[in-house]
């Protein structure tokens, strides 16, 4: 039986990211929320590039020490362990650019929010608003 829940972490597919976050490094973190943002506008986000990006913008407002409610102790001890310190801004080796993490995570919330399969998905459920209300709580946490 899947896992679903309208909370970030309550899906399969945000779990098995966030085991790949705790084998991997922050890097992917940002990869993530990238390609949300990099994604072409006239195309339609699939349901698990969406679920695995809120579940790494979690990360990032745990590490700006606003953790949601369900972000394990596990997950906050990877963060100890691995120097997010500066969570706000990565250096992008390709481009040779500083990227502002936190603002690319609220475009990416508001790209799924307004833009995705995901939200569609959640159109056809009861719990629609309960899903905005998170995204909602999410983007004021990653601030």
């Amino acid at each position: 039986m899947g896992t679903w829940g309208f909370k970030n972490f309550e899906n399969d597919t945000a779990v098995k990211f966030v085991d790949k976050i705790l084998a991997s490094n922050k890097n992917l973190i940002r990869k993530k929320i990238e390609y949300i943002t990099k994604y072409p506008k006239d195309k339609f986000l699939d349901a698990s590039a969406c679920e695995e990006a809120l579940a790494a913008i979690e990360f990032i407002a745990a590490a700006r020490d606003k953790p949601s409610s369900d972000f394990s102790e596990n997950e906050y001890q990877w963060l100890l362990d691995n120097d997010v310190s500066d969570y706000s801004n990565f250096f992008n080796l390709i481009s040779h650019k500083t990227i502002d993490v936190i603002e690319m995570s609220m475009k990416a919330i508001d790209r799924i929010k307004n833009h995705s399969e995901l939200k569609d998905l959640w159109l056809e459920s009861e719990l629609y608003h309960s899903w905005l209300n998170t995204l909602d709580d999410l983007k004021e946490r990653v601030k």
